[in-house]
């Protein structure tokens, strides 16, 4: 192809293999000359490098980005077209671009700028351009929140819906969508963390400015603003900024927090934002960017914690601020956002220290803590000034008002702690119902008019005063499958899965990229051929499936049809659960699963592997390796809660016979249909569950389940689901793994461990405090391993050591 050419270093074949590109020259200064390799012709050069060669990289249709000192080059090599798309250079890394991605489809090139920045060229003009195409990262496409558009990606606006890890990871604004200052070039930008790679720009902010640093305060309720505080340089003092991350400009700025950042509020809308400053407080609209001050007083604590108040309280509804200012603490007063107009709403012989908006005009104001005992803690109001009532009592950390405005819920504390309930239209209260006799009825809402629901799903009539423990319905009975019932085998989600099987064993071959199978005398074979990087390879209990998780990219560097675009977490975070026949190597299924801030995927075995539940990023699924079929588990709309969710460290109970799948949750045990994947019921202990989830085992007899929890055991009829719960005084003192049973006739209940606790179930107390145990005794010396009843009062305990001794439960005496 050429002669007399002095140095060569390969730089890359383009897609087609038609062209390379190579470095012609000396060490001290040479070209980039790209080559016809089918034809024999010398394409043309970009001449100049010092020192090393140009980076380059290929794209579709033969596209060439040339990286040089005086610009970014997009060569169309074909037609020998050239466009210099940028000038921008970053000499530390000597490159244009830090990232670049093709978008074939729409004849785009996606171009994060080595000095910060992101850019989008038309491929033909090399002319910035908007981004073509609407890309969605991968995270719940859930309805239950909202979604901001970002640079022409889709983005949940998550707020505080918990997504990770043990469910409490809780994101601010768009998740891993982070506020980046580069005070070298002055440049504000908004980049998506890519975890182990480069991050990604995805918006500009602003360009051209200097701040002696950047604190990102909080974004808005709809992620359409996001607030910062800009240190002036040279001064102990700051700026509050607000940007609409949607257009990419800012909107304005509060200026002059002196060694205090001024305190913030954003309304439920997102649309306004409240900063507090020593020159008053400013009620900022930003859609129109009116900035009204609303109170001129501020105060400044000499001592205690540093802050500038102009109200004490503040309260939301929409774009109309609740609030009560710092000179008149006894008012309650609400500001219009779009225009600054006020009007009173409620006036106290008492400072106010907090305001909670209920919805539907309500609102409780919680009176200041002056270190006097006082009985009015709490006062409820309606926010047009024509309704006001003195609780007299309360905490309101759960409040509830019925949709006809009728009742009024509130957790209490004082002589009884409990829920209390209020006729609204006879200022009365009508009843306080103690959580000792009404457990689990915490964190409520109105199911309707006159019915109370707590998340743990009992229900109160509010009139009536009927209170209805968390009981299935009665048809709690599915089809029977074909299968053994029991336990899944446990395998902790850090731990490695079983890769033997009957004495042969499985494992991932990175050099061959393929799945091996080895025999006991050392025999293999190739299983699966051309495969990415494979992890926790296992097998099913019963030998016919093998499975891992796959990664979704491999470790060879892919052509620009091969890298996602709509997802910078498809990479080692993201992967693949794939199922494989153990004989044939044929793919039985596979479940994508996303990165998100969760725990990894787990397959968990019925005891035989008729079933597996898969737990990925996007649910838990049924998976039947026979059918292939692979069904969602849903939750009942009027169940699903924090705590009927699967906690994290989960343990199953395969029910083939009746069609059934029992799991530990955070507030009980859920049952699932094997037949649909609906929830048939949420099994609570009777008394909430410890850190963790409530645990549970079936009884050696199997006519029972025993659901245990904080201080609580319920029992219930393993078909129909019927339970009766008892109180256990010492929280943490019961569980899966101590001795439990009932005897024969069904009276008598009875745990044993160090000691032995006997409830008789025919004659338990209406108070569940009150449900203590008949009689307490110590038992056998040492701790008890394992417990049965050997008729209906006597029982047979097995301590840890092999002592075996028996006992009579109604007197404590050993028999």
């Amino acid at each position: 192809m050429a002669e007399g050419v002095q140095g060569v270093a390969i730089l890359g074949w383009s897609v087609d293999c038609n062209y390379i590109a190579v470095a012609e020259g000396t060490t001290e200064t040479m070209n980039t000359v790209v080559y016809d390799v089918t034809n024999n012709m010398r394409m043309g050069s970009v001449d100049d490098a010092h020192s090393q060669p140009h980076h380059i990289t290929w794209g579709p249709d033969n596209y060439l980005v040339v990286e040089t000192r005086t610009g970014g080059i997009l060569w169309h090599v074909p037609s020998n077209r050239r466009v210099t798309l940028t000038e921008a250079f970053n000499t530390v890394t000597v490159r244009n671009f830090s990232r670049l991605r093709w978008d074939a489809e729409n004849g785009q090139l996606i171009a994060n700028l080595a000095v910060g920045g992101r850019v989008v060229y038309d491929l033909v003009t090399g002319n910035e351009v908007p981004v073509a195409a609407q890309q969605t990262v991968s995270y719940p496409n859930a309805d239950d929140f909202e979604h901001v558009v970002l640079g022409g990606r889709t983005y949940p606006c998550l707020g505080s819906y918990q997504l990770g890890y043990r469910n409490w990871f809780s994101a601010s604004g768009p998740p891993s969508v982070f506020l980046d200052y580069d005070r070298t070039n002055q440049l504000m930008t908004l980049q998506l963390n890519d975890i182990y790679g480069e991050e990604e720009t995805i918006v500009t902010l602003e360009d051209g400015f200097d701040a002696s640093w950047v604190q990102l305060r909080s974004w808005s309720a709809n992620c359409h603003y996001l607030a910062a505080s800009l240190g002036i340089p040279g001064r102990d003092a700051s700026d509050t900024v607000v940007y609409d991350a949607v257009s990419g400009r800012r909107v304005g700025q509060v200026e002059d927090a002196r060694q205090i950042l001024h305190p913030i509020s954003w309304s439920t809308d997102g649309e306004s934002l409240l900063v507090q400053t020593r020159n008053g407080g400013v009620l900022w609209y930003l859609p129109t960017n009116r900035q009204t001050i609303i109170v001129d007083a501020a105060q400044v604590p000499l001592t205690g914690v540093s802050n500038v108040a102009n109200v004490w309280a503040t309260a939301w509804s929409g774009s109309e601020l609740f609030a009560v200012p710092v000179d008149r603490p006894d008012t309650v007063v609400a500001y219009e956002a779009q225009t600054g107009a006020s009007r009173d709403i409620l006036t106290l012989t008492h400072d106010i220290g907090q305001l909670s908006a209920l919805g539907a005009g309500w609102m409780l104001a919680h009176l200041a803590d002056t270190g006097e005992y006082n009985t009015d803690e709490l006062v409820l109001f309606h926010n047009d000034s024509t309704y006001q009532l003195d609780l007299g009592i309360g905490t309101g950390s759960s409040a509830a008002i019925s949709p006809d405005d009728h009742y009024l819920a509130l957790s209490v504390s004082g002589p009884i702690i409990g829920v209390g309930i209020w006729d609204i239209q006879t200022s009365s209260l009508i009843n306080i119902y103690d959580f000792r006799n009404y457990p689990d009825l915490s964190n409520f809402t109105f199911a309707d008019n006159t019915t109370l629901r707590s998340i743990s799903g009992v229900t109160l009539d509010v009139v009536s005063g009927i209170y209805e423990a968390s009981q299935p319905s009665t048809d709690v009975v599915r089809n029977s499958l074909v299968g053994e019932d029991g336990y899944s085998p446990y395998v902790y989600w850090w731990s490695s899965p079983v890769n033997q099987c009957e004495s042969a064993s499985v494992y991932y071959d990175g050099e061959r990229r393929s799945l091996i199978v080895e025999q006991p005398n050392g025999d293999e074979r190739t299983l699966v051929s051309n495969l990415n990087d494979t992890d926790r390879v296992g097998w099913s209990p019963n030998c016919s499936v093998i499975y891992g998780n796959v990664s979704l990219l491999s470790d060879t560097e892919l052509p620009y049809d091969g890298n996602p675009l709509d997802d910078i977490y498809r990479d080692d975070l993201s992967y693949t659960v794939a199922f494989w026949d153990a004989g044939t190597g044929e793919v039985l299924a596979t479940f994508d699963r996303p990165y998100r801030f969760a725990s990894p995927a787990r397959v968990s075995w019925s005891p035989q592997g008729e079933r597996a539940l898969v737990r990925t990023t996007e649910g838990y699924f049924l998976f039947d390796p026979v059918t292939r079929e692979r069904v969602l588990l849903t939750y009942m709309p009027s169940r699903y809660s924090s705590t009927s969710r699967i906690n994290t460290y989960y343990r199953l109970y395969w029910d083939f016979s009746h069609g059934r799948l029992f799991t530990t949750a955070w507030g009980g045990v859920d049952v699932f249909d094997l037949n649909t994947g609906e929830q048939i019921a949420l099994l609570s202990s009777g008394g909430g569950c410890d850190y963790g989830g409530c645990t549970f085992k079936r009884s050696d007899d199997a006519r029972y389940l025993y659901v245990f929890g904080a201080g609580a055991i319920t029992q219930y009829d393993f078909v129909s689901l019927q339970g009766v719960s008892v109180d256990v005084d010492n929280p943490g003192s019961v569980h899966s793994g101590k001795p439990t049973a009932t005897s024969p006739d069904g009276r008598y209940l009875v745990t044993a461990w160090y000691s032995v606790r006997v409830w008789d179930l025919t004659n338990l107390a209406e108070a569940f405090d009150e449900r203590d145990p008949v009689i307490t005794f110590n038992g056998p010396e040492g701790r008890a391993s394992q417990m049965e009843f050997i008729d209906n009062t006597t029982i047979r305990i097995t301590t840890r050591t092999g002592l075996v001794s028996d006992w009579n439960i109604v007197t404590g005496q050993e028999v």
